[in-house]
């Protein structure tokens, strides 16, 4: 990522109000995403900007992605309640459905979570949506402790880079910390 802005140019820190949105938009050539920027894009798109999808290509380690998905989860706050835990039990039975997953892939742009259900023709020959399922064998979900906090770990150690000139191994201890940090916070309370 740093060698994208530092080395080719690809992105400059601080260019518009985001990267996605700088794509949106039409004003760069090449966005790293998941899946759920693609409800983004078909929403946010200027118009006349074309975009496609593409398989990440392969670096020197293979091929590696981070996969994207949704959890199907009840939180202990649906326990204090009969008529919510009720509730929230048939609609996280409605999510995890065909039915409700295909709807919201038809709102998201998100891949469904039903394994059985990425060889539809609807998602398997779809050239926005065929390159995501083509890297789900490649692909290793992450594990999030505070994945807000996280994301911030890791633009801060991208900044002190490229914005303050931090050398790259130095700004990668630092977001080990900071990343290491969330995580105690997280688990000191198991």
């Amino acid at each position: 990522m740093i060698d994208l802005s530092e080395v080719h140019n690809v992105s400059v820190p601080g260019f518009y109000e985001g990267e996605l949105e700088a794509f949106a938009a039409g004003l760069t050539c090449m966005t790293p995403q998941l899946t759920f920027a693609v409800g983004f894009l078909r929403d946010n798109a200027a118009p006349g900007v074309e975009w496609a999808t593409a398989v990440m290509p392969e670096g020197p380690a293979g091929r590696f992605t981070t996969g994207s998905s949704w959890p199907l989860a009840l939180t202990t706050k649906a326990l204090d309640d009969p008529a919510k835990l009720d509730a929230a039990t048939k609609f996280l039975l409605y999510m995890a459905s065909p039915e409700g997953q295909e709807r919201y892939n038809d709102e998201t742009g998100e891949l469904p979570s039903r394994l059985d259900m990425i060889d539809m023709p609807k998602y398997a020959e779809d050239p926005i949506l065929a390159p995501f399922i083509q890297q789900l064998e490649q692909t290793t979900g992450t594990f999030w402790a505070d994945e807000l906090a996280e994301r911030q770990c890791a633009l801060d150690m991208y900044d002190a880079v490229t914005v303050a000139g931090m050398d790259s191994m130095e700004a990668l201890n630092m977001g080990t910390e900071c990343d290491q940090a969330v995580r105690d916070a997280f688990f000191a309370d198991w």
